[in-house]
């Protein structure tokens, strides 16, 4: 919508803009009327939407807000009141000295206050940059509107401590956090199911506000209206609903229904934060509540004891199911062990009876292999002595000693004796080769029987492991 707002250099404002406006013209109005300086900024009020940044641009508004909300922080006596603001568009003229200190005291204020104002300077008033304007605005608003949300201001929010937590921790919450479940604690009172978790669109069905009113002000809230809210489906006339039932309690202030439907973060928390102010809606306990909540506290220290007692025979039960576990784990490994040793022991011999057969069959292979070289030698002997005998002979003929030509002939028992040698030459051969072979595959049979010796221990531990584990499982089940 297309507004021509004075002072505004006819910028394209928005309802929501006008709204936000209107809302904090309100508030605004409602603190300083009550000033005890009203009577030098009473030309300045009541204070509208449309000259609102207008009104705001010499600093003198903004001055006495800020020193309301925040006393002891504006330097009075550097304002100039009565600024002709229509000489600023005159050049090198004494008022724009004059407002421009005076917005330097208000950007001051605002420091000294804690406000945000980082980007924001005297020239950003003075040329009513709206973002920054009303930024500032709802800064100072904002701390006014929740300096009484927190424990200090109000006791009875102990009664918001849920499950778990100390005193601390509510002391610790930021106002929006204790406005959030402040209002979830009246939900939760009501019997209903619906939370909030911020300040938009939770709230723009308007049925948690309806059933806040109803929590708040059970006596001045009519409960047939709230019904009408949970039964009317257009959100606007249901937030209509909403806003009549809250100026019943002097709490229409900052939204309107289309700012409900919309969500605007802001202006609803404007308006619960109002709704909080003036009706808070807890009781710190009575003497009957103390004393029903005594009882309630010793019923639950003696389930509290019996809960220990129960705890500590069950922790008793353990550690007796612990020693028996062990007593058995022990024993299972006292089992393994045995097992173990006497596997070992079994292979151990068995191998040892293999290696007395190999033994024995070498030996005997040896024995046999030696017999027949002596009896092969003691052939070879009687041979050679007949050879000798034979030589003998033939050196005492007569003609052989002549050295007469004798036509020799090799006797056949001499020819056969040459044969014999021969054969036993090759048996004696023979029977060496058969010993070296013999020899070789003992070796390699030691050989063998080593590394089935290694694989074996190998393969016994890796059972013994094997069954530990198969055991332990056992147990556990």
């Amino acid at each position: 919508m297309s507004s021509n707002l004075a002072g505004l250099n006819v910028y394209e404002k928005d309802q929501e803009f006008i709204n936000e406006c209107s809302a904090y013209c309100d508030h605004l109005n409602s603190i300083l009327q009550g000033s005890p300086e009203f009577a030098k900024i009473g030309s300045y009020l009541p204070l509208k939407p449309e000259t609102l940044l207008t009104k705001l641009r010499d600093g003198i508004v903004l001055a006495h807000v800020l020193e309301y909300i925040f006393p002891h922080t504006v330097a009075f006596e550097r304002l100039s009141y009565k600024v002709n603001l229509e000489q600023l568009n005159q050049p090198k003229t004494k008022v724009i000295f004059e407002v421009t200190e005076n917005l330097n005291v208000v950007v001051e204020a605002a420091k000294k206050a804690k406000l945000i104002v980082v980007n924001l300077g005297a020239n950003d008033l003075l040329d009513m940059n709206s973002d920054l304007v009303l930024g500032l605005l709802w800064q100072i608003i904002r701390a006014n509107l929740l300096a009484e949300v927190n424990l200090v201001s109000h006791p009875e929010l102990i009664r918001l401590i849920q499950k778990g937590e100390t005193l601390q921790t509510l002391l610790s919450l930021k106002s929006e956090q204790i406005l959030l479940r402040w209002f979830n604690y009246h939900l939760k009172k009501a019997g209903s199911n619906k939370s909030i978790v911020n300040f938009s669109k939770d709230l723009s069905d308007g049925e948690a506000y309806g059933i806040l009113l109803s929590q708040i002000a059970p006596k001045i809230v009519n409960r047939e209206n709230i019904f009408q809210v949970l039964k009317e489906s257009d959100h606007i006339k249901r937030a209509e609903i909403v806003l009549k039932e809250a100026e019943k309690l002097n709490c229409r202030y900052f939204v309107t229904p289309a700012d409900i439907v919309s969500g605007h973060s802001r202006l609803n928390l404007g308006f619960i934060a109002t709704l909080f102010n003036k009706n808070i809606g807890i009781k710190l306990p009575d003497e009957d509540e103390l004393l029903l909540l005594y009882a309630e506290l010793d019923d639950l220290r003696r389930k509290v004891k019996e809960y220990e007692e129960a705890i500590q025979i069950n922790n008793d039960e353990i550690e007796s199911t612990k020693n028996h576990h062990q007593a058995q784990l022990d024993l299972l490994n006292q089992e393994i062990e045995q097992f173990k040793y006497e596997t070992v022991k079994k292979y151990e011999k068995e191998i040892e009876n293999s290696v007395i057969k190999e033994k024995a069959k070498y030996e005997d292979a040896l024995k046999k292999a030696l017999d027949k070289e002596k009896s092969s030698k003691r052939s070879l002997e009687q041979q050679l002595k007949q050879l000798k005998s034979i030589l003998s002979q033939c050196r005492k003929e007569d003609s052989f000693k002549k050295g007469d030509t004798i036509n020799f002939s090799m006797p056949n028992d001499l020819d056969s004796l040459s044969k014999e040698v021969m054969e036993l030459t090759k048996s004696v051969v023979t029977t060496n080769v058969e010993l070296t072979a013999n020899v070789e595959q003992l070796s390699n049979k030691i050989k063998q029987n080593d590394r089935l010796n290694h694989v074996m221990a190998s393969k016994i531990r890796e059972f013994s492991e094997m069954l530990i584990q198969e055991k332990k499982s056992g147990k556990q089940k």
